[in-house]
C-alpha cells in the first residue's frame, strides 16, 4: 500500500497506471464486442445419410435470427486456448428446437420418443486432430473432429444429449466454411459420415452426469454471418 501511494504521488506514474486502466477498459470492451451474430437454419423432415428423418429439427418456425431472447453466435471462449464455437440458447425464447431419442446398441428407451419441442441450448465447438481447440472462423475447408451439444429439460430433469471427439463411443461433426471469405462467414454443421466414420450419429444421453444410454443424433444445420 505503500509503495501504491508513492507512485500515485508520482505524477508521471500516474498518468502511466491510468493509461494502462484505459487499455484493460478498451481490450474488455472489444472482447465482449466479438461475438458474431449467426442466423441459423435447422433443417427439418428428411433426410440423414440412412434415409431417416433428422432427430433435431427446427420447430417450423423457419431461420433463427440473434435478436433480442434468441440467442445464436459464435462466441469467443478464453482459457489457455482462444476459440470459437457456435452458442443457441433458447431458454427465453418463444421459439424451441424438437428432438427425438431413438436408442441405438441396447440402449434402454430414453425419457421420451419424440419429436418433442424444447427452449434448451445446442452447443458446437471443433477440434484440431490433437484435440486442440478449432477456431471457427479459421476454418479454411471443414473439420470433421467437431462436437455438438443439447441441453434441455424433461419432467423437471436436466439433459444432455453429446457427440464429441472427446466422448468415447460417440461420432463426430463435421463443420464446413461454405464462405470464400477469411475469416469464415458462413458454415454448415452436420454429423461425421462415410466408411471411416466411427458410430457415426451416436450420441450419450446424461441425466447430470448419470449415463442414461446412446441415441441417436442426426442434423442438418446451416449458419451465416451476419
Amino acid at each position: 500500500m505503500r509503495n501504491l501511494a508513492q507512485i500515485l504521488r508520482n505524477p508521471a506514474a500516474g498518468r502511466l497506471l491510468c493509461a494502462l486502466f484505459a487499455l484493460l477498459v478498451v481490450a474488455s470492451a472489444a472482447l465482449a464486442g466479438s461475438r458474431y451474430s449467426v442466423t441459423a437454419t435447422i433443417s427439418s423432415g428428411c433426410c440423414d445419410a440412412n434415409s431417416n428423418s433428422y432427430t433435431l429439427q427446427d420447430d417450423g418456425g423457419g431461420p433463427y435470427t440473434n435478436a433480442g431472447s434468441l440467442l445464436s453466435q459464435i462466441t469467443p471462449n478464453n482459457g489457455p486456448t482462444n476459440y470459437y464455437q457456435w452458442s443457441f440458447d433458447l431458454s427465453n425464447s418463444s421459439r424451441s428446437f424438437n428432438l427425438t431419442l431413438t436408442p441405438v446398441n441396447g440402449s434402454p428407451a430414453g425419457p421420451f420418443a419424440g419429436p418433442m419441442p424444447f427452449n434448451g441450448q445446442l452447443y458446437s465447438r471443433c477440434f484440431t486432430p490433437s484435440l486442440g481447440l478449432q477456431n471457427w472462423t479459421q476454418i479454411v475447408t471443414s473439420d470433421n473432429n467437431c462436437a455438438m451439444r443439447a441441453n434441455f429439460s424433461y419432467g423437471g430433469v436436466g439433459y444432455s444429449l453429446v457427440m464429441s471427439p472427446q466422448v468415447s463411443g460417440t461420432g463426430t461433426a463435421t463443420v464446413t466454411c461454405t464462405s470464400n471469405s477469411s475469416p469464415c462467414s458462413s458454415w454448415s454443421d452436420v454429423p461425421t459420415t462415410g466408411p471411416n466414420a466411427s458410430n457415426a450419429n451416436v450420441a450419450n444421453l446424461y441425466n447430470g452426469g448419470t449415463l442414461v444410454g446412446q441415441y441417436y443424433l442426426s442434423f442438418n444445420i446451416s449458419l451465416s454471418h451476419p
